[in-house]
């Protein structure tokens, strides 16, 4: 599974976690709906910074997207 791909699937799984729409999400994480939804759809990649924002507001672990047989992983540490 891609990064892109693991990526959406944490924004999608941690918006239903907190029955949260999609619209409250990107509020939440201040972007765009339409950019939220590309972003959940794995249609776009996100900047460093709104993938940060993102898990901070969702409370997810950037490091969780690491795949093994990937050598570069997105990592927030010393951030």
């Amino acid at each position: 599974m891609s990064v892109k791909s693991s990526f959406a699937e944490m924004l999608y799984n941690g918006r239903v976690a907190r029955h949260w729409t999609q619209r409250q999400t990107a509020e939440k994480c201040g972007i765009s709906l339409r950019h939220y939804q590309d972003l959940e759809l794995g249609i776009t990649d996100p900047k460093l910074s709104t993938a940060v924002r993102m898990a901070t507001v969702l409370d997810v672990q950037l490091d969780d997207l690491k795949d093994e047989d990937q050598t570069v992983a997105l990592s927030v540490s010393g951030l």
